[in-house]
């Protein structure tokens, strides 16, 4: 007898095969699957020693009794059984196989989870496009980093859309390709905001490479300088320092009495807990570095008065040699 033929003696039908006598099997299952086993046309049927690796049920079905079994989760190949009786005779004893189960997604699944990709794209590419307005207006460059603020700020949008709208996508695509239905949660929101926030960007830099967006915000990718120079900022540590903080860079002068160029002024004073998520007052440049040429002795100084209005002396360095394409970050106390 092949499996998936009904055997019918004394009223009872091995669903899936095999030969009934006081023991049957063994039947072949897949883990994680519901799988009726026999079938009982009279009697009281009862379960009287129960599977090991499963969960064998009996339930009554137009006046019959179908027995079914659950294989749980395994990686490889399990035997199990169980056993039961009718009207309180003999017991029946039921050999199981377990197979594990394989991932195999029908033409309907790959539908459903094509459209919540989907889904995830559009509303990815609306999400993007909705926040261009905050993350290019003006007072958000000046006053944010824009590459720690971008990523909190659309995940913060983005988790409270698809909570709004209960859009748990995750939980949809997982139902879709198993068996079992996953209720929306907390877990599967948190999940699709992430994506959802994530995506924008990645829906951004697609769009800058396509040429259909300019790359207007500094800090959208991870900035460098061009090959043939190098970048040196400065980043100041109040201690005595009062009011504004002049800058000035270039080459080593020739003789070391002149004077250096006058590149810029620091305001403030650079905070390390809040520069990551606020422009840092407290560096020069605000962005990015300044640009300079590489392989030449280099000299800097920073010159400012004390809360008298008397100069305090000078943090200066000379000769100092930087290679091409390094990017160099000085904190000076001052």
């Amino acid at each position: 007898m092949t499996y998936k033929h009904f055997v019918q003696i004394a009223g009872v039908t091995l669903i899936m095969g095999a030969t009934l006598h006081a023991q049957i099997g063994p039947v072949p299952v897949v883990a994680g699957k519901k799988q009726d086993i026999v079938r009982v046309a009279q009697g009281k049927v009862e379960i009287k020693r129960a599977a090991i690796l499963g969960t064998a049920v009996a339930a009554t079905e137009n006046a019959a009794t179908l027995i079914s079994y659950t294989a749980g989760a395994v990686t490889e190949r399990k035997d199990d059984s169980f056993t039961y009786s009718i009207d309180g005779g003999a017991e029946q004893e039921v050999k199981l196989q377990i197979e594990p189960a394989t991932f195999d997604l029908d033409r309907e699944t790959y539908e459903k989870i094509f459209k919540a990709l989907f889904l995830l794209f559009i509303l990815a590419l609306v999400l993007e496009s909705g926040l261009a307005l905050l993350f290019n207006w003006r007072p958000f460059v000046e006053t944010f980093n824009a590459r720690a603020t971008k990523p909190v700020v659309s995940f913060i949008f983005a988790y409270i859309f698809v909570e709004q709208f209960d859009l748990d996508l995750m939980s949809a695509m997982v139902t879709a390709a198993s068996s079992n239905a996953e209720p929306a949660g907390t877990p599967g929101l948190i999940i699709t905001a992430m994506v959802l926030a994530g995506g924008s960007s990645a829906v951004n830099n697609i769009m800058i490479a396509l040429g259909f967006r300019e790359k207007r915000t500094p800090g959208t990718a991870t900035p460098k300088p061009p090959p043939t120079k190098a970048w040196i900022a400065f980043k100041l540590d109040r201690e005595n320092a009062v009011g504004p903080v002049e800058v000035y860079v270039g080459p080593t002068p020739t003789p070391p009495s002149l004077a250096l160029p006058f590149v810029g002024v620091i305001n403030g004073s650079s905070r390390p807990g809040v520069r990551f998520f606020f422009r840092d007052p407290g560096r020069f440049p605000a962005f990015a570095g300044y640009e300079i040429t590489p392989d030449i002795p280099l000299s800097f100084a920073l010159t400012g008065f004390d809360a008298n209005g008397k100069p305090l002396t000078p943090y200066q360095r000379h000769n100092l040699v930087i290679a091409p394409g390094a990017i160099i970050d000085l904190e000076v106390k001052l």
